[in-house]
């Protein structure tokens, strides 16, 4: 049975902090990578190439996730400094929608990498050729790439709620929410509520 450490009564486990920066690294470099691709949408070998990173970071992520989610449960929650049900549930809700939209972004994305009958071939990890795709409409293709594109912009947006959630429960609250996710974070010492349930 996979069994988290323990966390410090103020932070998360090592294991959830790991896997949260290296989802946020895959993460940035999918969008830089991402917007590379637009950017050399002519140039039909730097697409390719770019195209193999992509898809190949994306199913990186993908196990990341999948990694994390299961950590995640096994994992038990850091005591909070006063934060209160609303904030707690709006944040759950936030980082579930998170996953889902990281998740969906990943399964639109292979499908819209993937090579066409008469197209160039598509590796993850320059090894494990995508099958090609045959027999979709040319509308549905690029549907899917339109909700792939779509639903990238639903994720920073998400991300940046994430982000300014945890700058405000910091540094407006003084809740030190963001020292939660690095190794050496430590909270002024006060009392502390901890919230039943997995956030």
């Amino acid at each position: 049975m996979l069994k988290a450490s323990r966390p410090n009564q103020e932070r998360w486990s090592t294991e959830i902090i790991v896997l949260h920066w290296l989802t946020a690294v895959c993460v940035i470099v999918l969008v830089v990578v991402g917007w590379e691709l637009g950017a050399h949408a002519a140039h039909i070998g730097q697409r390719t190439m770019l195209l193999q990173w992509h898809a190949s970071l994306g199913v990186a992520l993908l196990a990341v996730l999948l990694v994390r989610i299961l950590v995640r449960l096994v994992s038990k929650r850091p005591l909070s400094f006063g934060e209160s049900q609303l904030r707690h549930r709006s944040a759950l809700a936030v980082q579930v929608a998170l996953y889902l939209a990281m998740i969906a972004l990943v399964f639109t994305g292979v499908v819209a990498a993937a090579p066409r009958p008469f197209g160039p071939a598509v590796h993850l990890f320059g090894i494990w050729p995508l099958p090609r795709i045959s027999g979709l409409p040319l509308i549905v293709m690029q549907n899917i790439r339109s909700i792939h594109a779509a639903l990238v912009w639903f994720m920073i947006g998400l991300v940046g709620m994430h982000v300014m959630a945890a700058v405000y429960g910091t540094f407006v609250r003084g809740d030190w929410t963001l020292l939660r996710m690095v190794p050496w974070g430590r909270r002024p010492r006060k009392k502390s509520l901890e919230i039943e349930g997995d956030g």
